[in-house]
């Protein structure tokens, strides 16, 4: 992770455990379905934080789970790129479960995402023009 991303992460060490569960619910629903404003208005109030804050912290957890499921990264390779966050075993521990039950998912995501460059079908016309000649 990027020095900018570990920044937005730090939020969620200093959050309860349940609220890092809907910051990964918001994750999600924005992977799935664009960012939302109005979601991140209504969580900055119940939190007490800027919107801005809301808002890099769902989009650095939406990194995190893409990045590491484009990489399909196992469960101790996932722990291994998220200690360095400072985080506790009980968040760990959660982001590693939610990161395992929404990986498919995200994938799945992400290749309809992905553009598809064109190639060829059949180049066994190619073959016939050569010998034709």
């Amino acid at each position: 992770l990027e020095d900018s991303h570990k920044e937005h992460l730090a939020f969620l060490s200093q959050v309860d455990v349940e609220v890092v569960r809907e910051f990964c619910r918001i994750s999600m629903e924005f992977t799935r379905k664009g960012s939302n404003p109005k979601v991140y208005q209504k969580a900055a109030q119940k939190l007490g934080v800027s919107v801005e804050t809301v808002q890099h912290g769902v989009e650095g957890m939406m990194y995190l789970l893409s990045e590491s499921s484009k990489l399909l990264l196992n469960e101790i390779d996932f722990q291994d790129s998220i200690i360095t966050l400072g985080y506790s075993e009980e968040l760990r521990g959660l982001l590693l479960e939610l990161y395992l039950a929404n990986r498919a998912e995200i994938r799945t995501i992400l290749s309809h995402m992905s553009m598809d460059l064109p190639h060829y079908h059949s180049l066994q016309w190619r073959f016939d023009v050569q010998l034709a000649s």
